[in-house]
């Protein structure tokens, strides 16, 4: 019904999808680095904030994201400006119908990525689901994480514990959420 109604009013009106949504992370070690196989993702998310122009202040993007390990708290999801001008602003993902995707850039000011950027893509999906994915790099040096201490997930798919710390020179922080409107 929603991709009825993007289809006749137009993709730009994903409305629908503005509000807060909360979840717990998709298990499984291959779609998960650095974030607790409990870790609860909650997004505040307004569609055509994700866009916004450089005249925007960080004080008009009410996009942010949170996570239960403080890892980002109320953190601003912050446009990149020039992104809708290049090819790269229509990436796709194989699977479930997307209605749209957004990458956006989140700095936390506290927490194990305080003062890094990491990309965040939200995906809105016809079935009226929301995924977010996190990609960041930890600090130089940085060889675990909090959530190495963790029993691995068994998943299909899994690609086996990790490297050995003497072959590792920084951690990934990769994480996948699929939030549904409460």
């Amino acid at each position: 019904m929603l991709l009825l109604a993007c289809l006749s009013v137009g993709c730009d009106d994903l409305k629908d999808f503005a509000g807060t949504r909360s979840n717990r992370i998709v298990g499984g070690n291959f779609v998960r680095s650095c974030f607790a196989a409990s870790t609860v993702l909650t997004l505040h998310f307004v569609p055509s904030s994700a866009t916004a122009g450089p005249d925007a202040g960080l004080d008009s993007l009410p996009n942010t994201i949170s996570t239960d390990d403080g890892t980002f708290q109320d953190t601003p999801l912050e446009a990149i400006t020039q992104l809708p001008q290049d090819p790269l602003s229509e990436l796709d993902f194989p699977g479930p119908q997307r209605l749209r995707n957004y990458m956006l850039l989140a700095r936390p000011a506290t927490g194990p990525l305080a003062g890094r950027d990491a990309l965040v893509v939200i995906s809105l999906l016809a079935s009226e689901t929301t995924e977010v994915r996190v990609i960041a790099r930890s600090a130089d040096g940085v060889t675990s994480c909090p959530s190495d201490l963790e029993p691995r997930d068994a998943a299909v798919g899994d690609g086996g514990p990790p490297a050995p710390a003497a072959e590792v020179t920084r951690r990934e922080y990769f994480g996948l959420w699929k939030l549904r409107k409460k």
